[in-house]
C-alpha cells in the first residue's frame, strides 16, 4: 500500500516539475499523414509573395486543377466561358490586364499548362503553381542528373527549361519525362513531396535519395528549393550504417573500412592528447579534440534534416516558436520574416511589457540569433525592458540563467549592475562539489548545462572559471555508462538533459565527444543524443520511447546538434550589432543621468509649455512622492503559488513518511 502511494506521489511530483519547466517551453505539435493520391499547390503574386502557402491536397480520379484550387482558396474571382474558366483573382489578389498586362498563369511541374484549369486532370505527384505575372516567356535553364549508389547514371545530365519560381522537384519531373525514367514519389499532408525512387534502382532499407545543388547537400527538400539559372540539380543514392554486424565485418566494404580507420586515428589522437587527464580523471580537459569523421557527417545530416523539417512545417514563423527559431538560426538558415513580423506586432501591442520574464528572454535570444537588433524592435529597447523586469528582482535560477544568455546574445550593452547581480546569483547558487539545481541540494545535469551557457562569457573571471571547471568535472563524473544522465523525476534518461549538456560544454569550449565524456559502453554525449532519434527522424523525450516529441525534445536536440556542428567546423554565428547605439549609457545604478531633462520645457518667449496628454497621463500614474507606480503585470504571484504548492506537497509527504515508519 505504501509503495503504491509513493508511486502516485512520484507521478504527481514529476508532473508538477514538468509544469514548472513549461514556463520556458511552448508546444508546437503537428500531425503528418501520407496520402494515397495527392498533389501540391501554391499561389504567388507578382512579387513572389505567397497568396496560398504550399498545401497537399488529396485527389480522386477525374479531379481537375480547378477542383484543387477551389479546395485551398478562400476566394476566387473568375469568368466562365465556353472554352473554360479564366481566373481573375485569388484571395483578393486580382490581375489587371488593361493597366499592368498581368494575368494568373497556370503552371504544372514547372511548365505552363497547355489547357485551362478546368480541363487539366491532375495526377498523383503534380506540383501546381498559380503565378500572377506579366511575362509569358519567363523561363530559366537548369541541369538535372541522378546516380545510384555505385555511381551509375540513372538520369544522364539533362538541361531542362522551367518557368521562374519553379522548384527543384519541377526540374526533376521534366528531366525524367525527357529521358523516360520512372519516377515514384509520396505526398505527405505535412511534409509534402518525397522521392521514393528514380528509375528501377533497388534501394536497401538503409538507403535513400539525397538531394544536392551543385555538389552541395541541400538543407531543404526538393519542393522547397526554388531553382536558379544554371544550377545543377542532383540526386544520389546514399546509405547510412544500420549497425548490423555483417556490415561491420565485411572486408569488402571500403566505406566502413575508412570509417574504422578514421575512428582508430581519432582514438589514438584522443589518447595522446589526454595523457594528463588520465592521471587526473576528475579534471576533464577543456581542449577541443577531433571527433570521428563518421560522427561529424551524421550530425551534419541530422541538422540538415531538422532544418528542412522546420521550414517545411512552418515551425519558426510566429511568437511562441522561439526554440525552433533559435535552432534554425544556429544551423545557418535564415529565419522566416513572418516570425520577426509577429514579434514586432506583439511588441507594438504590449509596448515591450512582457508579463512573463521567460517570454521576454526567449524573444530576445531568438531575435538576436536571427540577426535582429533587439535594442530597437518597433521602437522598443527590449534589453532595457529585461533589466527592469520584476521577474529579475529575486529570480529563479533558470530565469537568471536565460537573462544572461539573452544579454550576451548580441553585441549589446546591458545594465552593468543587473548583469553583475545575475552572475553573482548563479555563482552563489552553486552546490557543493560543483553544478546547479532548480531546487534541492543535488545538482541537475540539465540546469548545470544551462548555467555553463550563461557563464561562458565571463570565464575570464577567476571565480567564474573555477565554477565552470567544477561543473565540467561534475558532468563528467555524473555521466552514466551509456553516455547519458539518469533523473528519476524527469522519467529516466532524457534527451533534453543531454542536449543542454552538449550546448553548455560547447559554450565553454569543451568537446562533448572527448575522453572524459566517453564512458564504458563507448558512447559519448553526441552519440547518446542520436540514440533518441525515432522512426520519423525526430527525437523522443525518454530513451527507448518510439514516439517523437516536438514539444521540447526535438527543438532542443536541433539546437544542440547545430551548436555542436558549428563548434566542430570552427564557426561562430555573428552576433547582431545595434544599428542605433544609445548615446547615453547607464551609470553604475543602471540609470541614465537625465538631470537636464527634468527642467520644465519653455516656449521661445520664456513661458512654460502646456503639458501634453502623454505628460498628463504619466503624471496621473505617479504617487504623491512623484515616483512612478510599479508595474503589476508580473509572474511573481504565479511563481509564489507554485512554490507554495511544492512546499505543501513536500510537507504532506514528510508527514506520511513519519506515519508509515511508526506503523
Amino acid at each position: 500500500m505504501n509503495k503504491r502511494i509513493l508511486k502516485q506521489f512520484a507521478l504527481f511530483f514529476s508532473f508538477l516539475l514538468v509544469f514548472v519547466n513549461l514556463s520556458f517551453i511552448q508546444p508546437q505539435i503537428s500531425s503528418a499523414e501520407t496520402l494515397d493520391q495527392a498533389v501540391t499547390i501554391k499561389a504567388i503574386d507578382g512579387d513572389g509573395k505567397n497568396v496560398i502557402d504550399t498545401k497537399a491536397v488529396e485527389i480522386n480520379d477525374g479531379d481537375t486543377a480547378w477542383d484543387v484550387l477551389q479546395h485551398v482558396a478562400d476566394e476566387i474571382d473568375y469568368d466562365e466561358f465556353d472554352y473554360g474558366i479564366m481566373i481573375n483573382g485569388i484571395n483578393g489578389i486580382n490581375s489587371d490586364w488593361d493597366t499592368y498586362q498581368n494575368f494568373w498563369s497556370f503552371i504544372v511541374n514547372g511548365n505552363s499548362a497547355s489547357v485551362g484549369t478546368s480541363a487539366y486532370e491532375v495526377k498523383h505527384g503534380d506540383n501546381i503553381l498559380f503565378w500572377l505575372t506579366d511575362d509569358m516567356d519567363a523561363n530559366i535553364t537548369v541541369t538535372v542528373s541522378a546516380m545510384d549508389g555505385e555511381g551509375n547514371p540513372i538520369i544522364h545530365e539533362e538541361s531542362v527549361n522551367v518557368t521562374q519560381n519553379s522548384t527543384a522537384y519541377d526540374a526533376i519531373v521534366q528531366a525524367t519525362k525527357k529521358q523516360d525514367v520512372p519516377f515514384d514519389v509520396a505526398v505527405d499532408s505535412t511534409f509534402f513531396t518525397f522521392i521514393n525512387n528514380v528509375g528501377d534502382v533497388e534501394l536497401a532499407e538503409n538507403q535513400w535519395w539525397e538531394f544536392l545543388i551543385d555538389d552541395q547537400s541541400s538543407q531543404v527538400g526538393v519542393l522547397s528549393h526554388q531553382v536558379q539559372p544554371g544550377e545543377h540539380i542532383q540526386l544520389r543514392v546514399q546509405s547510412f550504417n544500420d549497425g548490423s554486424e555483417e556490415e561491420d565485418e565485411d572486408p569488402d566494404n571500403e566505406e566502413n573500412d575508412e570509417d574504422e580507420n578514421d575512428e582508430k586515428i581519432d582514438e589514438e589522437t584522443n589518447e595522446n592528447d589526454n595523457n594528463d587527464e588520465k592521471n587526473n580523471e576528475e579534471k576533464p580537459t577543456p581542449e577541443k579534440e577531433t571527433p570521428s569523421k563518421k560522427l561529424i557527417n551524421q550530425v551534419s545530416k541530422e541538422v540538415d534534416f531538422l532544418a528542412n523539417h522546420v521550414v517545411a512545417n512552418d515551425l519558426a514563423t510566429a511568437f511562441g516558436d522561439e526554440w525552433w527559431v533559435w535552432g534554425l538560426a544556429t544551423s545557418g538558415n535564415s529565419v522566416p520574416n513572418s516570425y520577426i513580423k509577429s514579434i514586432e506586432q506583439v511588441v507594438q501591442e504590449n509596448e515591450g511589457e512582457f508579463g512573463n520574464v521567460f517570454d521576454l528572454e526567449k524573444v530576445i535570444i531568438a531575435l538576436s540569433s536571427s540577426g535582429v537588433d533587439v535594442t530597437n524592435v518597433s521602437g522598443v529597447h527590449l534589453l532595457d525592458k529585461l533589466a527592469e523586469h520584476s521577474g529579475l528582482e529575486n529570480p529563479l535560477i533558470n530565469a537568471a540563467i536565460f537573462a544572461l544568455i539573452a544579454a550576451n546574445s548580441g553585441q549589446y550593452e546591458f545594465n552593468e549592475e543587473k548583469e553583475n547581480e545575475l552572475v553573482q546569483l548563479i555563482l552563489e547558487s552553486e552546490l557543493d562539489g560543483g553544478g546547479w539545481a532548480f531546487f534541492g541540494s543535488k545538482p541537475s545535469a540539465d540546469i548545470t548545462g544551462m548555467a555553463l551557457i550563461a557563464l561562458a562569457n565571463y570565464k575570464d573571471q577567476p571565480e567564474v572559471k573555477a565554477a565552470i571547471d567544477r561543473a565540467v568535472t561534475y558532468l563528467s563524473n555524473e555521466q552514466a555508462s551509456n553516455g547519458g544522465y539518469y533523473d528519476e523525476w524527469n522519467g529516466g534518461y532524457t534527451s533534453e538533459t543531454v542536449s543542454q549538456v552538449i550546448t553548455g560544454l560547447v559554450a565553454v569550449g569543451v568537446e562533448p565527444t572527448s575522453e572524459p565524456f566517453t564512458k564504458e559502453e563507448g558512447k559519448n554525449l553526441v552519440e547518446h543524443l542520436l540514440e533518441f532519434k525515432t522512426a520519423d527522424g525526430l527525437y523522443s523525450h525518454v530513451l527507448g520511447d518510439d514516439e517523437s516529441d516536438s514539444f521540447s525534445a526535438t527543438p532542443q536536440a536541433f539546437l544542440a546538434l547545430s551548436t555542436y556542428k558549428n563548434f566542430v567546423d570552427g564557426e561562430v554565428p555573428p552576433k547582431p550589432i545595434p544599428t542605433e547605439p544609445k548615446e547615453e549609457k547607464p551609470n553604475k545604478n543602471g540609470k541614465v543621468d537625465d538631470t537636464d531633462k527634468t527642467k520644465t520645457p519653455k516656449e521661445e518667449n520664456g513661458e512654460e509649455k502646456p503639458p501634453t496628454k502623454k505628460e498628463e497621463t504619466d503624471k496621473e500614474k505617479t504617487d504623491n512622492k512623484g515616483d512612478k507606480l510599479p508595474k503589476t503585470a508580473t509572474d511573481v504571484f504565479n511563481m509564489f503559488v507554485i512554490g507554495l504548492l511544492v512546499l505543501v506537497v513536500g510537507f504532506v509527504f514528510f508527514m506520511l513518511q513519519r506515519k508509515w515508519k511508526q506503523e
